[in-house]
């Protein structure tokens, strides 16, 4: 059985635990209004994504929402809007996000639905080619704002395209395309690891239950299910 992290109030009234699965909890009580907002970021981000599949990771941010098991997008939009969820992935050079705004007297199927997100996204084939035409799209409209085009190419100047840092996050038109349904899977298995979890929480809750209900979704156990 885990020992249990009693958490260590830190700076500014945030308390500290460790979770069970080696990733860690700040927790923040904020009492103005009934919500509970949320980060899971997970360290490594587009930092994982191996050169020739640029773009990987932002497709990855673009699927995580489209299916679990028994829902596929639809049904899992209808779950999140039943509860009052919002939900949003998103990558830069360093992180893997998910943010997530919910109801505290909604928090725990709400923050039950964000971890079988985190843990079971099935990423479907045919919501991965979707995506991927769309990524394609975007990539070419880019060439229209000039100051999201000039980032790019700075960047690649400053830091080489051998760099993370140097490659654009959403991918370029090659790397999109050379991302099948099992690169993905592999790309979400290298992001998605618990030991590199930070949660950071803030709203209507008390830390000892904010960490009773974030380590039943997003502890060791949860994971090896």
């Amino acid at each position: 059985q885990a020992v249990v992290d009693p958490g260590q109030v830190i700076a500014g009234g945030i308390t500290r635990f460790k979770l069970s699965s080696g990733g860690v909890l700040l927790v923040k009580p904020v009492h103005h209004s009934p919500l509970v907002a949320a980060q899971f970021q997970f360290d490594g981000g587009q930092r994982l994504e191996p050169p020739q599949l640029c773009g990987g990771m932002s497709l990855l941010a673009r699927t995580l929402l489209k299916g679990v098991p028994g829902m596929d997008a639809p049904a899992l939009a209808q779950a999140m809007d039943d509860l009052g969820l919002a939900l949003g992935p998103q990558v830069d050079a360093d992180r893997f996000i998910l943010g997530f705004q919910a109801l505290s007297d909604k928090l725990e199927p709400s923050l039950a639905l964000a971890g079988k997100v985190l843990r079971e996204a099935t990423l479907p084939d045919d919501e991965l080619s979707k995506e991927k035409a769309r990524a394609l799209k975007d990539l070419k409209d880019k060439t229209d704002s000039p100051d999201d085009y000039v980032a790019d190419l700075f960047s690649a100047a400053f830091f080489g395209s051998k760099s993370a840092y140097g490659r654009p996050i959403d991918g370029d038109a090659a790397g999109i395309k050379r991302v099948g349904p099992a690169q993905l899977r592999q790309l979400r298995d290298a992001a998605l690891r618990p030991e590199h979890l930070l949660v950071a929480l803030v709203g209507d809750i008390e830390p000892q239950r904010a960490r009773e209900v974030v380590e039943a979704e997003l502890g060791t156990e949860a994971w090896t299910v």
